[in-house]
């Protein structure tokens, strides 16, 4: 049964049914000189306050267009955001102790061969997740990707609540030996130099998944 999940009911996800209250950041914000510290100060500030359970990044945030004094203040922001409406690209880099929190992205996660990084929160990805190469072992909570789940020889070892990919979902090279609530890919499912692909066929696969295109082991 193919699952569909719009932005409202995302954003519903996070607001409402996990009574969070997040602090709107708009991204054009974080492009002025300092305006990570300075977003993080008045957060850090005001949080008791205001019940503030975290950051909600308003727009896309892409790294290289933030502007921050020291390498702590971006780890430390990272580290309060819940909800990002676009897109969060990362270049290359180690994001160790960064991303503890987030749980929801609208827009694409993009970071081919970011190392050290961890998603313990993350449960839903409206576009695309792309983190190929990475050094990312595993996506505790993770259950909707909208778009294309690209895991290509990245770490990626445990993906225990996965449910639903809504185009292709990549994980050659990595070392999943289950994907015990998977239930639905729109598109090919590469499973190539696995352990899963050691373990199974295709006829058994398609009889616990719907798969819409080819699978490949």
């Amino acid at each position: 049964m193919k699952i569909i999940i719009n932005e409202s009911q995302l954003r519903l996800i996070v607001e409402n049914e996990d009574k969070l209250k997040l602090f709107p950041v708009p991204n054009d914000f974080l492009k002025i000189a300092g305006g990570v510290r300075k977003a993080l100060k008045v957060y850090n500030d005001k949080k008791d306050i205001k019940g503030w359970d975290g950051i909600k990044i308003v727009g896309d945030m892409y790294y290289f267009d933030m502007e921050y004094d020291l390498l702590s203040d971006i780890e430390l922001f990272f580290n309060e955001i819940v909800y990002v409406t676009g897109d969060l690209v990362l270049p290359v880099g180690d994001y160790k102790n960064s991303f503890n929190k987030l749980k929801v992205i609208e827009g694409d996660l993009r970071g081919t061969d970011v190392w050290n990084i961890s998603l313990p929160e993350l449960e839903y990805v409206n576009g695309d997740l792309g983190l190929n190469g990475s050094g990312i072992e595993e996506l505790p909570k993770l259950k909707e990707v909208g778009g294309n789940l690209f895991l290509t020889l990245s770490d990626i070892n445990s993906l225990p609540e996965l449910e639903y990919v809504g185009s292709m979902l990549a994980l050659r090279g990595t070392k999943i030996e289950s994907l015990p609530k998977l239930n639905y890919v729109d598109s090919v499912l590469v499973l190539s130099n696995t352990p899963l692909s050691k373990t199974t066929t295709e006829e058994e696969l398609r009889n616990k998944i719907d798969v819409g295109g080819e699978i490949r082991l």
